[in-house]
């Protein structure tokens, strides 16, 4: 499932979700990448579950629901929009729809 950016802040931690995860989301090009906002290409998938404190999320709260996000450690030349990450709080494994459905919201 891809975030939008109101389910980010600044100083939050976060992880870059799983390649599986977004290629089951997204597809994939005919090149092999993940067409995200930005695409998710194939050298960036090293990062795969590695967590990040966000520094700044563009985007407008509530309009937007793909924004830039930046990350207060230092990252390889790459950017990274909100649908490339997912909260570190919440377990790989969980299904955010399921808990949504479960619970009736």
């Amino acid at each position: 499932m891809a975030y939008t950016v109101d389910d980010f802040y600044v100083g939050q931690r976060v992880r870059i979700r799983e390649w599986d995860d977004m290629l089951d989301e997204f597809g994939e090009v005919g090149n092999g990448n993940i067409p995200c906002k930005y695409h998710f290409i194939s050298k960036m998938r090293y990062l795969c579950g590695m967590e990040y404190t966000v520094k700044s999320v563009d985007g407008i709260p509530g309009e937007s629901k793909v924004g830039d996000v930046s990350f207060e450690e230092s990252v390889p030349e790459f950017i990274f929009s909100t649908d490339m990450i997912e909260p570190a709080d919440i377990p790989q494994s969980f299904d955010l729809d399921a808990f949504k459905s479960m619970i009736g919201i």
